[in-house]
């Protein structure tokens, strides 16, 4: 078996060795979701700007039938700008992604409380996981965190978790 075809039968293989294990409650039950990367991204080719006009956008984006989004937050403000255009829209957020610098002791202990109070603040609508991807040391560039700035970054990443779990949240790690 060559490595690309086991890559392929992991997932099958897991659910075989899981047998009927695994079972979701309806609670537990998350929508398909789309993030808002693409949607920037969509836009941008276009020539218009995502977000200039919520309502705009998140009608345009209800059209596609897709439950979820997750937007891209920079701050809790952000989010209540967008909820009335979620509930005119039946939109969902299951899963938020807020970026984070995690690598350096102060901007992480910054990162992290951005992160709670945006949680706080989704919680009440719904969303279950909070997604982060702690920033490089530099955009573009190819230096490397040094083991020092890894350890920061785990740590505060393991404080986070823990602080979003005694909320019922999750924290997931986007990566590229």
């Amino acid at each position: 078996m060559n490595r690309r075809n086991f890559v392929g039968f992991l997932p099958a293989a897991a659910l075989l060795l899981a047998g009927n294990k695994i079972k979701l409650d309806k609670e537990d039950a998350l929508p398909i979701s789309a993030n808002e990367y693409n949607w920037v991204t969509f836009y941008n080719r276009s020539g218009k700007k995502w977000g200039e006009n919520w309502d705009a956008c998140l009608a345009e984006f209800a059209l596609t039938n897709i439950a979820g989004f997750e937007p891209s937050l920079q701050d809790a403000d952000q989010l209540q700008e967008l909820i009335p255009y979620l509930k005119k829209y039946k939109i969902q957020i299951p899963s938020i992604y807020v970026g984070s610098m995690m690598h350096e002791d102060v901007e992480a202990k910054k990162s992290s409380e951005l992160i709670l109070g945006i949680a706080q603040k989704a919680k009440s609508l719904g969303t279950k996981i909070i997604v982060t991807n702690p920033n490089p040391i530099a955009w573009g560039s190819n230096r490397l965190k040094n083991d020092e700035q890894l350890y920061c970054q785990s740590s505060h990443l393991d404080k986070l978790g823990k602080s979003l779990r005694a909320l019922g949240m999750k924290l997931a790690y986007h990566t590229h």
